[in-house]
């Protein structure tokens, strides 16, 4: 009888499952430092202080992309009133640049296996740092840029890959200020706007020439021109040949028009950009409709695979 009773109460009372227990932070994890003019702040936990640091810096790493985004949103490029999507991508990834290394732990706690950090960050030291990082690139770029070469077309792509990365770099310089008002960003500001002008003149100096193609080479001069350079009939200028090759079929009560098109870029008579393509159009009318869709096809495949690009060097 006693073991019969014995039965319930240890269902009652030893079955029960253990409690969890309650995750542990350290006193002042909870109550962190409010971010300053001088200082960001961050918040780690690891299964060791590597990790925990990673983790913090990640967090104020965070932070710098908040206020780039909040403190700058009308400099930067707006869609529908907001940080267009591309835009806060770069942003990130720039922020990845950053050498978030001017930081000292000034709280760690190890708890139940865990280490808990608060790590500040000193907004000057970064904002110097990375000021540095962005003159070395831009000595870079624009040592190219300086370099003299003999052929127009290499020089086409190095102003034009320059532009691009300068562009780049300016936007970056306004974390600069962002990071910390106190470290000017006006020499990096100054010295872009110098060779954006640099640039600029020595791309409208550039004229290409366009030969033969009949309506197909207009469609080449079309794109080229997107890109701001000049069409001339200037002898000296960077010649493009644009050769045609028909072939008239009839199949199925069908106006087949099938088109093979070598396109050449020479300067100094030396060819420095070869392309080859074959294209076809169809209609029921007659040959003129068939080649008007082989010439819609043609202005398709230069702009989807960016080959009036490689034919002036960009």
């Amino acid at each position: 009888m006693i073991f019969r009773l014995l039965i319930p109460l240890f269902l009652l009372f030893g079955c029960g499952g253990k409690k969890p227990v309650p995750k542990q932070y350290p006193s002042w994890w909870h109550q962190p430092h409010q971010d300053t003019n001088r200082y960001i702040y961050g918040l780690g936990e690891g299964s060791n202080q590597e990790e925990a640091i990673s983790r913090a810096l990640n967090q104020i790493a965070s932070k710098i992309t908040t206020e780039v985004e909040s403190t700058y949103q009308s400099k930067l490029v707006v869609e529908n009133g907001e940080v267009s999507k591309s835009q806060s991508i770069d942003i990130r990834q720039s922020v990845k640049k950053m050498e978030l290394d001017s930081y000292k732990i000034i709280q760690s706690s190890n708890i139940g296996g865990k280490t808990f950090l608060l790590l500040q960050l000193d907004r000057v030291i970064t904002a110097q740092n990375f000021k540095r990082k962005l003159k070395r690139e831009i000595e870079l770029i624009t040592s190219n840029i300086d370099n003299p070469t003999n052929s127009r077309i290499e020089k086409i792509g190095i102003l034009v890959r320059a532009k691009k990365r300068l562009e780049k770099i300016y936007r970056e310089s306004i974390f600069i200020k962002t990071l910390s008002p106190k470290v000017s960003d006006s020499d990096i500001v100054q010295t872009i706007q110098r060779y954006r002008k640099k640039i600029s003149h020595s791309l409208s100096q550039v004229e290409f020439r366009v030969l033969y193609g009949g309506r197909y080479g207009e469609v080449v001069k079309k794109l080229i021109s997107e890109y701001g350079f000049s069409i001339s009939q200037k002898v000296g200028a960077i010649t493009i040949f644009v050769n045609v090759k028909k072939e008239k079929l009839t199949a199925m009560g069908n106006y087949i028009m099938k088109v093979d098109i070598s396109l050449e870029t020479r300067e100094n008579r030396k060819v420095v950009a070869k392309e080859q393509i074959s294209i076809g159009g169809k209609s029921k009318i007659d040959f003129e409709t068939a080649e008007n869709f082989a010439i819609k096809e043609f202005e398709e495949r230069l702009r989807d695979d960016k080959i009036v690009e490689k034919l002036i060097g960009i």
